[in-house]
């Protein structure tokens, strides 16, 4: 009987053991290439404007009816001013604000480099002492 079993177990053995094998899982496709979490670039300096205020020069308005103040602005940045504001203020002897306007400006916006003129007409006032030009640009 233990013969019986022998050939048995081979004969099983080789019944099984000779079904094909289920043809294996598909190969997934290569991953596709991604570009590494750190890379240099150049870096671009800031482009910001300069401004810097030349030739301020006040005179009497030509009606007389006040001081017309004149000037050039210059933009020394690497950027151009987009925007700018000029504003013309009178003080008197004590410091105390007298007088305050926007001066009107000939070219905006201003190129890195390029200067522009500006003027402002302020009210007669017998009591300024001193004049101050402020320019802010964008």
């Amino acid at each position: 009987m233990s013969w019986n079993r022998s050939l048995l177990f081979c004969l099983l053995l080789g019944f099984y053991g000779c079904v094909p094998r289920e043809p294996p899982e598909p190969l997934l496709p290569p991953p596709v290439p991604t570009a590494p979490l750190l890379s240099e670039e150049d870096v671009r300096p800031i482009a910001r404007p300069d401004l810097h205020i030349e030739s301020v020069q006040s005179e009497p308005a030509a009606d007389g009816s006040g001081t017309r103040v004149t000037g050039i602005l210059v933009n020394r940045g690497n950027g151009p001013a987009r925007t700018l504001e000029i504003t013309v203020r009178v003080f008197d002897a004590q410091g105390g604000l007298r007088q305050q306007t926007t001066a009107h400006v000939d070219r905006i916006p201003l190129p890195a480099g390029a200067s522009t003129s500006f003027s402002a007409t302020l009210g007669h006032d017998p009591e300024a002492e001193e004049i101050r030009v402020e320019a802010i640009g964008k």
